[in-house]
């Protein structure tokens, strides 16, 4: 008996060790951090050293201690362990996947740390399909380097590119920063960022922060403001933003692209900057609209507006002021912004001059097309093309065309039914989606050649749809 009690007690402190993987302060870290360990718990501060890797794999959790008091100044300084960082001398990939995600989040209530990779970082880091939730700062005198350090969020400072793709930011203060180098340059998209908040004591909705360019697509911002002085943003829906949605800089010459976008119920569209250009653009239920300075120069093409333009600009063609623009349903939370069979936003875009800043796909991975395109970040596909703007709710099916065997990637927050229709509408097949897959591989050889149509329904009701193409 007591050798099976001994059996039994070592085998669950066995599982329980393997459970998770204690990061303790000070600690060096690089290899490759397992789903076996995970979550890693990062208790203080962590670096990935010079000329070294840290390799996060697809579905790890990394988890850092915490601090509700985000204006208790010691706290959050480097030269501290109250919270979890992680400081990235040398290089970090952290690439999930649709179905294996990969979570920076705080260990217990309130916010953690950054995760910064600094100036002289080996180049080559990336972050993929990661959830970014609850980071703030490190701020401070650093005793052992003998400097201040500001980071907050996700940041950035080497003098070098990156692109950050299908991530989500949640909750965090200020989610992205990059600084130091004005020729950096961040390319974002297929990304969500969601109530991300400016850390001060009068707190805005920053999203992203940039001493440099940014390059921004298929992505979708609520309350959560962007600034940088050199912006382009497209096939996105900016939202709810409290300030102003977009605030391209305030300390020197500042350029803003708006390209096939919607503004919704903010309480500003966007900021004054010296060039703006808006094209292709929805401008609804938004309380004020900035106004070009006597130097600008303000270019409005082919954009709707459901009150009257405002502002001065010196170029403005084929605009539609108080009109609307004919969305399925707008709302604050969980609106469908897709377009309704009778929108003027149908084909009355434009691509001249801005062909090659729009990407392939609309918001919905539908083709764009260079020439006469919609207004807005998605192309109309049918009358019965309704999907809400739910922020945990991303679709790519591919390939298309496809002969027959295909993947649905899909970030969900509740379990949701795939079904598959002819151009009839006559239901073919159907498929449940689980939330903690987040993808499903189809091989249905009973499929013709020919177009069909997948509808997303969650609770019977059809939030989502989209057409695909069999060719064998």
């Amino acid at each position: 008996m007591k050798t099976k009690i001994f059996f039994f007690f070592s085998l669950f402190a066995f599982c329980g060790l393997q459970s998770q993987t204690i990061i303790t302060d000070q600690s060096l870290v690089s290899g490759i951090w397992t789903l076996g360990g995970s979550p890693y718990i990062i208790q203080g501060r962590a670096t990935v050293p010079a000329g070294q890797t840290l390799t996060i794999s697809a579905g790890v959790q990394v988890k850092f201690a915490s601090q509700v008091n985000i204006y208790n100044s010691a706290v959050w300084s480097p030269d501290t362990n109250a919270v979890g960082s992680l400081r990235v001398n040398g290089k970090i990939t952290a690439n999930g996947t649709a179905a294996d995600t990969i979570s920076f989040i705080a260990n217990g209530n309130g916010y953690w740390g950054s995760l910064f990779v600094t100036t002289n970082a080996n180049s080559g880091s990336s972050f993929s399909y990661c959830k970014f939730k609850n980071m703030f700062q490190i701020n401070g005198y650093n005793s052992s380097l003998g400097a201040t350090e500001t980071y907050t969020g996700l940041s950035f400072l080497p003098n070098a590119n990156f692109s950050l793709l299908h991530n989500r930011f949640e909750e965090n203060q200020n989610a992205i920063l990059t600084y130091g180098y004005s020729n950096t340059k961040l390319t974002i998209g297929y990304s969500v960022f969601k109530n991300n908040m400016d850390s001060n004591l009068n707190p805005v909705p920053m999203a992203i922060s940039i001493n440099g360019k940014a390059y921004i697509y298929n992505s979708i911002f609520d309350n959560s403001t962007i600034t940088a002085p050199d912006l382009t943003i497209v096939n996105s829906i900016l939202k709810n933003a409290d300030s102003s949605a977009v605030f391209p800089w305030s300390l020197g010459p500042s350029s803003c692209n708006l390209i096939n976008c919607i503004f919704y119920n903010n309480y500003k569209a966007f900021s004054g900057a010296n060039y703006v250009g808006i094209y292709n653009s929805i401008f609804l239920n938004n309380v004020k609209y900035d106004t070009a300075c006597g130097s600008c120069s303000w270019v409005l093409n082919n954009s709707v507006f459901d009150g009257p333009i405002k502002g001065t600009w010196t170029t403005s063609t084929i605009n539609y002021p108080n009109t609307n623009p004919g969305l399925v349903n707008p709302m604050p939370v969980n609106g469908d912004f897709h377009l309704l069979s009778s929108s003027i936003c149908i084909n009355n875009g434009n691509t001249t001059g801005i062909s090659t800043l729009i990407p392939n796909t609309d918001l919905d991975g539908n083709p764009r097309y260079v020439g006469t395109i919609d207004i807005g970040p998605y192309e109309y596909q049918s009358a019965n093309s309704i999907t809400p703007d739910n922020f945990s709710q991303i679709f790519d099916l591919y390939p298309n065309p496809n002969n027959g065997n295909f993947t649905l990637k899909y970030f969900i927050d509740e379990e949701a039914k795939m079904e598959i229709t002819g151009v009839n509408g006559d239901l073919i097949c159907a498929y449940n989606l689980k939330t903690e897959t987040n993808s499903i591989s189809i091989s249905n050889d009973k499929l013709s050649n020919g177009v069909y149509f997948y509808r997303i329904t969650k609770n019977g009701a059809p939030f989502k749809q989209g057409k695909f193409v069999i060719s064998r």
